[in-house]
């Protein structure tokens, strides 16, 4: 199973109910942080690796050229843009897949995920969460103003965060498009409405009671791109799809 999704729609909540219903995420996790007290449910090799694949793609002006891998997850990079891995990186990748029940979880999938697909195994499935973009926007702007200095002079302003939602979902869009995927809005994670169909699609029941609506909320940012807006409206009308 991989989780995928923007930052901050909502991914380390989906990885927070799975773990909780006995998926195992890696065995080098990301710690938790401010941003994400119950933490990323991140694999630090996989986010590496997927750090290693952006790193030759960031476009110029991305971020400070002493930690260029370290900002990837926040590149917004063109439709053009073709990521690839050597057989050397895909072995790596298959080698943090272990047999149990598996999820990996990483920001970068959207960009990633076609280089990744010949390591995964027959039968992967997907989860998409998806999050209005104002609410994302937000959010990385907050996790911004929180600790501006592991950004090293790179600001995350609200039009750079609208720039990633666009970026990272016109991806995910196209992902999609595979039978294998559920597709969940994070709006109906925190109101628990999604849980059912997240639990009928991965095969384990996931906890009730279990979200921190606290946790979960960002005052949507004004001014949403009508570009975003009519990406939301898709990605969201999937969702409703797969709750009802």
């Amino acid at each position: 199973m991989l989780v995928v999704g923007a930052p901050r729609s909502g991914t380390s909540l989906v990885g927070q109910l799975l773990a909780d219903a006995g998926f195992h995420f890696g065995r080098h996790l990301l710690a938790a942080t401010d941003a994400n007290p119950r933490g990323f449910y991140e694999d630090v090799e996989v986010t590496e690796l997927g750090d290693e694949l952006l790193l030759p793609h960031l476009p110029p002006g991305h971020g400070p050229a002493e930690a260029p891998a370290r900002l990837a997850w926040l590149a917004v990079l063109g439709d053009e843009v073709s990521v690839s891995a050597t057989p050397a990186q895909r072995a790596r990748f298959a080698a943090l897949l272990p047999e149990r029940p598996a999820c990996i979880k990483d920001p970068r999938f959207p960009y990633v995920l076609d280089a990744w697909r010949p390591a995964l195994r027959p039968g992967t499935r997907f989860v998409a969460v998806v999050r209005a973009p104002g609410e994302v926007a937000t959010s990385l702007r907050a996790m911004w103003q929180r600790d501006p200095g592991y950004y090293a002079g790179f600001e995350v302003t609200l039009d750079h965060g609208f720039a990633l939602w666009e970026a990272v979902n016109r991806r995910l869009l196209r992902l999609c498009a595979d039978g294998r995927w559920l597709v969940v809005d994070h709006a109906d994670l925190v109101t628990g409405r999604a849980l059912p169909a997240l639990g009928r699609f991965v095969g384990l029941p996931i906890p009730e009671g279990a979200i921190d609506v606290d946790l979960h909320r960002s005052a949507p940012a004004p001014g949403t791109p009508d570009r975003a807006a009519a990406l939301y409206a898709a990605l969201a009308a999937l969702a409703r799809e797969a709750v009802a």
